[in-house]
């Protein structure tokens, strides 16, 4: 029998219903399976790659290459901490500048008084004695002959070159080169003689007098400039001025004769010391005797 035209209906409605159905049903799982699981897939996992990988991987490795950055930045300023160790405004102490003399210094309104200062000896920063409290200051000590035991004499003395290796230490002999000693020269010298045991005896030596800077030192030898002696700075009052013995070199004050007043050279390695205007004196080259001898230069 043939289905009426109602029946085909009512058949094809529900075929429709039932094909609707379907897709409803086949949308629910799709939709569920792009939203659920992508969103997490976008959320949870590549979020947390995202977050905890990435911000290790900013935070670990990075900081890593900063503290080695950091070392090396510290190595680069090592340089400077060696700076800092000796800070350029700082005022080193006084035997660390080196000047041209003791008189130099006494200009430059760097003297402290009496002491060891740093000069330059022919182009060598050496430390000296600077003698700045008497006759004006500014003296360098550049011959010390102490009184010693022996008849021998220093070795060396008379013969121009430097004698020592410092000239600091007032207990042993020391004197710097003719050539230094005449470098130094400005204003003159001075020279101070001291004796407890003279030839004539027990005696009370103690002896200063000065030379004009036309005196050109020689260890060796003398010139009417070096043997013309005053008593005074000024070179006002004179002790000598007459020609000592041809074996008296350098610093002298004596006439061969009657007077025998100081000798900052002497044949042999020697060197004697005596009262003003007399020839109490002591020689060192003669046993009991003992003549201490220094003298400076400005």
């Amino acid at each position: 029998m043939k289905p009426s035209l109602a029946s085909l209906v009512v058949l094809c409605a529900a075929a429709f219903a039932a094909c609707d159905g379907g897709d409803s049903v086949a949308t629910t799982p799709d939709a569920a399976a792009d939203v659920t699981p992508d969103v997490a897939a976008d959320v949870t996992p590549d979020a947390a790659a995202d977050v905890t990988l990435e911000a290790a991987a900013d935070v670990t490795p990075d900081a890593a290459v900063d503290v080695s950055d950091v070392t090396d930045v510290v190595d680069a300023a090592a340089p400077v901490d060696a700076a800092v160790d000796a800070p350029a405004d700082v005022a080193p102490p006084r035997d660390a500048v080196a000047y041209a003399s003791c008189k130099a210094i006494l200009d430059a309104g760097a003297s402290t008084g009496d002491g060891v200062y740093t000069i330059t000896v022919g182009g060598v920063a050496t430390p000296v004695r600077c003698l700045m409290s008497v006759d004006g200051g500014g003296w360098t000590l550049v011959g010390n002959f102490p009184a010693h035991s022996g008849t021998a004499g220093v070795t060396g003395w008379t013969s121009g070159a430097a004698v020592g290796s410092s000239f600091t230490d007032l207990t042993r002999p020391f004197k710097l080169s003719d050539d230094d000693i005449n470098a130094l020269r400005t204003t003159g010298f001075r020279a101070r003689g001291t004796a407890t045991l003279c030839a004539q005896g027990p005696c009370s030596v103690d002896t200063t007098l000065f030379w004009r800077p036309t005196c050109r030192y020689a260890s060796g030898s003398t010139s009417p400039d070096c043997y013309t002696a005053f008593r005074d700075v000024g070179f006002t009052v004179p002790e000598s001025a007459t020609a000592p013995c041809t074996w008296h070199w350098g610093l002298v004050a004596a006439d061969c004769a009657m007077r025998a007043t100081m000798g900052t050279s002497h044949e042999g390695d020697h060197v004697f010391a005596g009262n003003y205007s007399s020839y109490v004196h002591a020689y060192d080259a003669r046993s009991g005797e003992d003549p201490s001898v220094q003298f400076w230069v400005r």
